[in-house]
């Protein structure tokens, strides 16, 4: 379930004709990225030790026909592989992105058993010698897993000419439980992509403003005062004090201590998910010395699923002079959405204190665009899977909040009593997730009919909604309830989801329609189906979501003016959306639509045609 959740990679070659651009990150400079031709090694160069192997793997990949298998099969041993140098372009920083898959182990997540396994990016002076590296991305877990991504946004130092991809595994598994893991970790889809950062907007400068409590702030600029705010974690131990300093925004700074050793300075709270996108990081910080090369500390942020996301040093001869604050910036990239937190280290070895933080996004992807910046291949979607029709049907029904409101199980037995329906449960502690939903584009294309019932987008991950796409237009039905999680309201705007309907949602602003009197439900003169609903006893709808109709759109039936039941064909499936929320407060001899008699031989009726029954 983790990995079917990660805002991960994996496209189709249907979506890879569609893909939308997005012109900050350059194509990829690394030379044979999917380990494709023959012997699959040209431009990277592999390292073995006590009899392991590096080799082309013909049955396991991402995307072409091959990938690169790194092989450990016991104790003490090692396998790595290093690309070909990339020369560096001057004022570009760079995208590095591994795509990688893990078996054996001795285990299935993250205990480790010995064995471990990583990638780093090595930068190489004009004469091509190491002179340091970069290891901002986090390590692959301790135990096998399906594909996954690590990525960094990296910085090269001034005086890197190139760089080079390294990945690695060390097999210790005897020594450390007597026991020898065979331990293998597959790599395919390679990237070193050149990224101009775009410049700071102008709403993100400035002083950092106090918010009066209770003021509405509409604004995708977070600000963070570490020694300020009490909900920060490990403040005033042996690693950092909180001091008062009148230079700083809330007179109040956090200070690295000297002489202590390495440790762990403070963890912010989880946060939220904010949408995929590129992201800036700025903070004001101010060094004791100006003469050492070596970092005395460092932010990180890491989030749930894609691990370590920004590793910003603070290396004092980056400074301008001692005691004075100066602005520090790094770019990063979330790719999925769950929580995201700050920590910072310190090396102990000399002070520096740090005011405040800004968080704020330069660009929030659409799905097309994410997929655009992360490309793969079919994982799970070959180009032969289809949606086959078979009696008696098969539901799956993603419960939202409120799913049964407007009795859709009550629907579905009217459809067929023998209909068999398959429960997916969305929930929410810091973000939202589901579950139950099918854990491979095939167990999900053996189901007739999908039903989204108010769910929220970010439940799915990019990975469902790029299935659910497919399944649309490879011949499946889907049924849309609105509701307060559902379309804009749950960020589906701009998603592979929204592509699928034949409704394009408002914004947040200005989406909701509410008239506390209700608007009359009426039906369209011409329905594909038997017109067996009767109107006249006047149902109701008091919410309604704010939408376009598309070309495709059918309209079946409006509430006042507003469209309320809409259907279309897409590719060879069909998709009805009900935009009504089935909530409201009716007066007493008002019928909301809901607890309208005929309600479910309507929706009976919608549901035969999206099934073409």
């Amino acid at each position: 379930m983790r990995h079917l959740l990660i805002a991960c990679l994996f496209v189709t070659m249907a979506v890879k004709a569609q893909e939308a651009s997005f012109d900050l990150i350059g194509p990829n400079a690394l030379s044979n990225a999917g380990f494709e031709g023959e012997s699959g090694m040209q431009g990277w160069t592999a390292s073995v030790d006590g009899g392991a192997t590096v080799e082309l793997s013909r049955e396991i990949f991402l995307d072409g026909q091959h990938s690169l298998a790194l092989v450990t099969t016991g104790a003490k041993q090692s396998a790595g592989v290093i690309s070909e140098a990339v020369k560096l372009k001057p004022g570009l920083h760079y995208l590095v992105a591994v795509s990688y898959r893990q078996g054996g182990f001795g285990v299935t997540g993250d205990s480790y058993r010995g064995t471990s396994s990583f990638a780093k990016v090595t930068w190489l002076n004009e004469e091509g010698r190491p002179i340091g590296s970069d290891s901002g991305m986090s390590r692959f877990p301790y135990g096998a897993c399906g594909w996954d991504i690590r990525d960094a946004l990296v910085k090269p130092p001034p005086e890197a000419a190139s760089l080079q991809v390294e990945v690695h595994v060390s097999n210790n598994s005897v020594a450390h439980s007597g026991e020898a893991h065979t331990a293998t970790v597959w790599l395919d889809s390679m990237q070193v992509r050149p990224y101009r950062p775009p410049p700071t907007p102008e709403w993100a400068t400035g002083e950092v403003r106090h918010v009066v409590e209770g003021t509405i702030v509409r604004s995708d600029l977070r600000v963070f005062h570490p020694a300020a705010e009490v909900d920060w974690h490990s403040m005033g131990g042996a690693w950092s004090k909180v001091v008062a300093d009148p230079e700083a925004a809330s007179a109040q700074a956090l200070k690295a201590t000297a002489d202590a050793g390495r440790g762990l300075m403070a963890h912010s709270p989880y946060y939220d998910a904010m949408p995929p996108g590129l992201y800036r990081l700025r903070m004001r910080v101010k060094v004791a010395e100006t003469s050492s090369a070596k970092s005395v500390g460092s932010l990180d942020i890491a989030s749930r699923f894609a691990g370590g996301r920004l590793l910003l040093p603070i290396v004092p001869a980056a400074f301008a002079e001692p005691g004075r604050y100066q602005e520090i910036e790094r770019d990063f990239l979330l790719r999925d959405d769950s929580w995201w937190c700050m920590r910072f280290y310190t090396e102990g070895i000399s002070e520096w204190q740090v005011d405040w933080i800004k968080v704020f996004p330069l660009h929030t992807f659409t799905d097309r665009e994410l997929l655009t910046v992360y490309p793969g291949a079919a994982a799970g979607l070959p180009d032969e899977l289809i949606v086959t029709r078979q009696r008696p049907w098969r539901v799956l029904f993603v419960a939202g909040l409120g799913y049964d409101w407007s009795a859709p199980t009550r629907i579905l037995h009217l459809m067929d009593p023998r209909m068999e329906i398959t429960p997916a449960w969305c929930r929410r502690d810091r973000n939202f997730s589901i579950d139950g939903m099918p854990e491979s584009a095939e167990e999900l294309f053996a189901y007739n009919l999908v039903v989204l019932a108010n769910v929220h987008g970010n439940a799915l991950g990019i990975r469902h909604r790029l299935y659910l796409n497919s399944y649309i237009e490879r011949g499946g039905a889907l049924l849309v309830l609105g509701g307060p999680q559902s379309l804009e309201r749950g960020k589906w705007q701009g998603s592979l989801l929204e592509e699928a309907l034949p409704v394009r949602a408002m914004s947040s602003f200005d989406s909701l329609l509410h008239r506390a009197e209700g608007w009359a439900i009426t039906l369209e003169e011409k329905l594909p189906w038997l017109r067996e609903s009767d109107t006249s006893a006047v149902p109701l709808a008091y919410f309604l979501h704010r939408v376009e109709l598309t070309e495709s759109a059918q309209l079946f039936a409006r509430a006042g003016e507003h469209p309320f039941l809409v259907g279309a064909e897409v590719g060879r499936g069909r998709v009805v959306c009900v935009l009504g929320w089935p909530m409201g407060e009716p007066g007493p001899e008002a019928l909301p639509y809901w607890q309208w008699e005929d309600w479910p031989y309507l929706m009976r009726n919608a549901l035969w045609w999206a099934l073409r029954y």
